[in-house]
């Protein structure tokens, strides 16, 4: 105490207590600057989420106009199929031209005459065929792909026998574009 009392001590533990009495404030200002760098993160954070979330939103409408060009591009096909002018002798041709690529054998067919409904020309076809079954697929198939008016299979009756030859019955109706 007779150092406290002299002054001896008095100055370091001035130094002490200022010494402390800084690294209080500039903890203080740590904290506080802690703080304010965590509400930054924050805020980054959740710009990084909206930020995410409009990508995403983007590869969305990138998908949809992908798959809408793909629509519209079958839709004008089918637009052209529909309004371009079909004779039957033309798609005659067209049926039998398939038929022959596949090997398949006709063994009975019969045409409608052209029937016209609500300005709309269309003629049936019925076919017993003789083929293999992925002959009669591609048959199928062609008809989906012809550029020739638009075939819709109304009917079909597939019978196979002990040789792996499929004997069809096959009724097909044609839209053949507008009168």
């Amino acid at each position: 105490m007779s150092d406290l009392r002299s002054g001896r001590l008095v100055f370091p533990l001035q130094l002490v207590l200022m010494a402390f009495l800084v690294s209080s404030i500039l903890l203080i200002v740590s904290t506080a600057d802690l703080l304010e760098i965590r509400h930054r993160l924050s805020l980054a954070e959740q710009e990084l989420i909206e930020v995410k979330s409009h990508i995403l939103e983007r590869e969305r409408v990138v998908e949809l106009v992908r798959a809408v060009s793909q629509h519209r591009d079958f839709l004008d096909n089918m637009e052209n199929r529909l309004t371009r002018r079909t004779t039957q002798s033309e798609l005659v041709e067209d049926i039998e031209r398939m038929l022959a690529r596949r090997n398949i054998v006709v063994e009975d067919q019969s045409y409608s005459p052209v029937i016209i409904k609500n300005g709309e020309r269309n003629v049936r076809q019925t076919m017993q065929l003789r083929s293999d079954y992925r002959a009669l697929r591609g048959f199928v198939a062609a008809l989906e792909d012809s550029s020739r008016g638009i075939t819709v299979v109304e009917q079909i009756d597939i019978q196979k026998s002990d040789t792996d030859v499929l004997a069809t019955s096959i009724q097909l109706t044609s839209f053949l574009g507008q009168e």
